[in-house]
């Protein structure tokens, strides 16, 4: 676990946003939530199809399902963190998938 040193004193944290969770607005607290439950549902799909996968015994894609998974692990914590380009670089995933 890392360990934060800030105004509040010393934080232990796994999420590189929580020492801030004590000065955040109710607007941001609200955005952060969203930001939460999106990722869950993206999760929770990304794990329904892998699931589908090993159920075919389509062990050939399993491997692409699993990055797809990563990938989105990997951009939810690039995001909590404040990751700007992280940030654009979904919107304009989401844009893409919209127009296809």
């Amino acid at each position: 676990m890392r360990c934060f040193t800030t105004l509040f004193g010393e934080m232990n944290s796994i999420l590189p946003m929580e020492p801030l969770a004590a000065v955040l607005t109710g607007q941001h607290r609200r955005g952060r939530n969203l930001l939460l439950m999106i990722f869950v549902a993206l999760l929770f799909i990304n794990i329904v199809a892998t699931g589908c996968v090993v159920v075919r015994r389509d062990f050939d894609h399993i491997w692409g399902q699993l990055g797809r998974t990563g990938c989105a692990l990997l951009l939810f914590y690039l995001i909590w963190s404040g990751q700007r380009w992280a940030w654009w670089f979904v919107v304009v995933l989401f844009f893409l998938a919209g127009i296809m």
